[in-house]
């Protein structure tokens, strides 16, 4: 689809955003319309504005392969949620109900960006626990995934066992992993810390 009226875009998005009562809405980036957006803030005509680096949703899509047409009502569970950086891409997606599920602190910022950044008809809920023990029902989960956090547990082969038991049959499973091979050698890092 070409676009031909990109301000007249930006502005039937901010419309209907409100006419939704939604906080926020996602608009192509320029620098045009930033000028103009910088101009709609300073004026009162909107709350704010920020620009998002959109590398989070192609490396969730590159590296899981979930299409985010699946997760749109669907009941989801991001296992390792950490700060909240993928749950927030697939807040953006319609589920009918994620779950930021983590046993760190990094809980409690996932909490505060999500709340300031999702729209207000998103339907999240957020977990401390550990991956490794889930304190879920089996087969409660549309979808399952978890990004770069299983490879950390004691027991990572357990651990999956134990999120693939909580999607449905039929569900979605995602887990990536990376590998771990440091840049530095360990005699370099322990002279940088003394």
């Amino acid at each position: 689809m070409t676009l031909t009226d990109p301000i007249g875009d930006m502005f039937s998005r901010i419309r209907n955003g409100q006419m939704r009562s939604l906080n926020s809405v996602d608009i192509p980036s320029s620098n045009f319309r930033q000028n103009i957006l910088r101009i709609l803030k300073d004026e009162g005509y909107i709350k704010d504005y920020y620009i998002e680096k959109s590398e989070n949703n192609k490396i969730f899509y590159d590296s899981l392969r979930i299409r985010k047409d699946e997760f749109k009502n669907k009941i989801v569970l991001d296992a390792g949620c950490g700060n909240g950086r993928f749950s927030y891409v697939v807040s953006k997606y319609n589920p009918g109900l994620l779950i930021s599920f983590d046993i760190s602190r990094g809980l409690e910022e996932a909490k505060r960006v999500l709340s300031e950044k999702s729209n207000q008809n998103s339907n999240i809920a957020f977990v401390q626990g550990d991956i490794t023990r889930p304190p879920f029902k089996k087969e409660a989960f549309d979808i399952v995934y978890s990004w770069g956090v299983v490879h950390h547990t004691p027991n990572t082969k357990r651990t999956v066992k134990e999120l693939s038991k909580l999607v449905k049959e039929n569900g979605i499973f995602g887990i990536y992993v990376y590998v771990f091979n440091p840049p530095y050698q360990y005699e370099k890092q322990l002279l940088s810390l003394v």
